[in-house]
């Protein structure tokens, strides 16, 4: 019987929920990214425009989330 190999968890003998797991540290989770979509869903959230939390990025020097959500508070 030869075994199927479907994807590359499977060759390598990792499950992709651990590997699921592990994606996305704390850092980045907590930072705003200059990447379109994150500035999209700041975007969305704060209830402004993609270029409005890229000024208030900008104005607050720094790219972390809850810098940028008080600076689009003001």
């Amino acid at each position: 019987m030869v075994k199927t190999i479907c994807c590359v968890h499977c060759l390598s003998g990792t499950s992709k929920n651990n590997t699921m797991a592990t994606r996305g540290s704390k850092v980045e989770r907590n930072s705003v990214s200059e990447q379109p979509h994150e500035l999209n869903y700041e975007a969305r959230k704060t209830g402004t425009s993609a270029e409005k939390v890229e000024s208030a990025k900008k104005s607050a020097g720094s790219n972390q989330r809850s810098a940028v959500e008080k600076n689009l508070k003001k």
